[in-house]
């Protein structure tokens, strides 16, 4: 039973794989956008997409050293397998809402004892890596909203409600400690949470942790400003990584299913590059290069770890 259950699960992530892919490939008419795009402009830029797919395992090594991090605190664990922890997370990810299957993903590799530090060590990571986003995201908001007129929106209200999230969300990552440990004499914090006050997290930990959620935002940044060059500037590099904050901060805060997620994401690159004079396919084609490269890449590599392993064994606590 055990095995056939294995093997359920593991044609049920190859089968939803390849419907994301090929939902993605039918979304839009490539011919037409591929005839709009000059081959022969970008074989001459063919070094910015060079530099972007450099960057791509910098990008998810960063993550992985920063779950590292965090799980060094309470367990031994190599960044060799916190790598292959984050490509399992990314492949179960694509698969899920707001991509919560990373959880899932993670711990699937750690040892039976971990599993729940591996449950913690991804939510310091996920908060971190949205405090960041939406903190430059919104500064790059306010800049775009006073420099692109046409973006009618009440500026007064989006800085209020990001800066209220933003306050709230560093008070929770900073104090997360001793306010779970009012449920510390619930039986539930004994038997699942109890870690957490066996071995806190210091401040400079946290700190270093969104050190490294900076970091990684700005090699995400840096690639998707790289993929505009490689399609060619319509606006000047400025205004780029204004657009460029902007679409971070609206994807940030929007939690749909795998392919609404992905369909969305092509339509906010749209809307705000349209903004700066981009055509409907420069957006939608560096939205998806994005796409390809920086989660479908590193999925599949994720996708023949979990191949490999008892799904079933493994996600059990």
């Amino acid at each position: 039973m055990k095995k056939i259950s294995n093997i359920v699960i593991k044609v049920a992530i190859i089968l939803g794989f390849v419907y994301i892919i090929r939902k993605y490939t039918l979304s839009h008419n490539w011919t037409d956008i591929g005839e709009t795009i000059s081959i022969d402009d970008l074989s001459q830029r063919w070094y910015y997409m060079a530099v972007v797919i450099i960057l791509m395992p910098i990008n998810w090594l960063l993550e992985s050293r920063k779950w590292q991090i965090v799980m060094n605190n309470y367990t031994k664990l190599s960044l060799s397998k916190s790598c292959i922890s984050i490509l399992c997370g990314i492949t179960c990810g694509l698969l899920t809402p707001a991509r919560v299957g990373e959880f899932i993903g993670r711990l699937l590799i750690v040892n039976a004892d971990d599993k729940k530090v591996s449950v913690y060590a991804s939510f310091i990571c996920s908060i971190s890596q949205n405090m960041i986003t939406l903190i430059l995201g919104l500064a790059a908001g306010i800049f775009f909203v006073i420099n692109v007129n046409e973006l009618e929106i009440g500026l007064p209200f989006l800085i209020i409600i990001n800066v209220i999230i933003i306050a709230v969300g560093l008070w929770v990552y900073y104090n997360h400690q001793p306010l779970l440990s009012y449920w510390s004499s619930t039986s539930f914090y004994q038997k699942h949470l109890q870690f957490i006050n066996d071995h806190s997290i210091s401040v400079g930990l946290l700190n270093q942790v969104l050190f490294l959620s900076l970091l990684r935002y700005g090699v995400y940044g840096m690639q998707y400003l790289l993929v505009l060059c490689f399609l060619g500037l319509s606006s000047s590099v400025f205004y780029n990584i204004l657009a460029i904050g902007t679409i971070f901060l609206i994807q940030s805060t929007i939690p749909l299913p795998p392919m609404m997620g992905l369909l969305a994401r092509g339509e906010i690159a749209v809307f705000i590059l349209g903004l700066i004079s981009y055509s409907i396919p420069m957006a939608i084609i560096a939205a998806g290069l994005l796409w390809v490269i920086n989660l479908i890449c590193p999925a599949l590599l994720g996708l023949v770890y979990l191949m490999k392993m008892n799904i079933w064994k493994s996600v059990r606590v």
